[in-house]
């Protein structure tokens, strides 16, 4: 049994993951990891398997975008005849994934591959985007689409950090949908994705329920609330606060990753 003082920062933890993930639509795996990787050790006084991370960003995913995913379908935000096949092509990416490579990532593969995650989603949010003057080819916005959910599916499996973040400037700037649209989209292909990469991991028994469930109970909580908050804050102020939140992540990890070289 986990004493008291950790149950308590584990619900902490999911809850401020939770509330970052649904208000931006992405982000509770970005912020999780460097959590449990170096905040969780310096309170609890022990170190995390790589394993026992990713667990538990999977759950904390699951039930926090599961929660808002509820709030954004009364509010009549998901165009799910939209999204149906980026729900299919990412969670058959998850599934695989997180059988058949999820066990043979060790810290410095996990650390590595999520900076890049990181580095790339930055990147794409720092671009200026315009929109086409012309309409994209819809099959060929459509097939780039799942191919990319699949991809993201993969990384997921493998490391329990999606960067749907990726996903976003396509789905704004190619798809033309609005930024809260998206954010509602991104937050219903979550729940599906992380899903079958946890039941995945289950024959393997790689999954570390007792102290992944704490950080999902915590990640509802966020979950149900940060809906209600986000429909009152301007799309520039999520767009900065994002990019806020990778750059922190991703000077971070360099420096963990330059200590372990």
């Amino acid at each position: 049994m986990l004493k008291r003082v950790v149950v308590m920062i584990l619900i902490i933890i999911g809850l401020i993951c939770g509330l970052i993930a649904s208000i931006l639509g992405a982000g509770s795996s970005m912020l999780v990891v460097p959590l449990l990787e170096y905040v969780y050790p310096s309170l609890v006084g022990e170190s995390l398997t790589v394993q026992t991370i990713t667990s538990a960003a999977l759950v904390l995913t699951l039930f926090s975008t599961g929660a808002a995913t509820v709030r954004h379908h009364f509010a009549k935000r998901i165009p799910y005849k939209k999204v149906i096949f980026y729900v299919l092509f990412g969670s058959i990416g998850s599934f695989l994934s997180s059988m058949f490579l999820a066990e043979h990532v060790n810290q410095l593969v996990f650390l590595s591959l999520f900076l890049f995650i990181a580095i790339i989603s930055l990147t794409f949010n720092l671009i200026p985007f315009r929109k086409p003057n012309i309409a994209p080819n819809q099959r060929l916005s459509m097939i780039f689409g799942m191919g990319l959910m699949f991809f993201l599916g993969v990384v997921t499996g493998v490391i329990g950090v999606g960067g749907m973040i990726l996903i976003i400037p396509y789905m704004v700037y190619v798809l033309h949908y609005s930024l809260k649209t998206t954010i509602a989209i991104t937050t219903f292909t979550g729940v599906f994705i992380s899903l079958f990469a946890i039941i995945a991991r289950i024959p393997s028994g790689s999954m570390d329920w007792e102290f992944a469930i704490l950080l999902g109970v915590g990640g509802l909580i966020g979950g149900l609330i940060a809906p209600s908050l986000s429909a009152k804050i301007p799309d520039a102020i999520l767009k900065l606060s994002l990019n806020t939140l990778l750059f922190i992540i991703i000077m971070t990890v360099i420096v963990d990753l330059i200590s372990i070289i």
